[in-house]
């Protein structure tokens, strides 16, 4: 889980964009969730102070 740290909300594809091919599920607590390689974007927006569950194909430094 990481925490979305930005002072302000942001789309998810535009906050994950250069991390994509490494991206395989974001998830949030109410159960929404992301998936770029099948277009999935039950998330939309990521929310200042929120957490989300990160789920990567291998390493990657994750950087807001």
């Amino acid at each position: 889980m990481i925490p979305y740290l930005p002072q302000s909300a942001m789309a998810i594809s535009e906050v994950f964009a250069s991390y994509n091919d490494n991206i395989l599920l974001v998830k949030d607590d109410d159960g929404k969730f992301y998936v770029p390689a099948d277009n999935i974007d039950g998330i939309v927006t990521m929310y200042p102070g929120e957490g989300y569950y990160v789920y990567l194909r291998g390493e990657s430094d994750i950087e807001f």
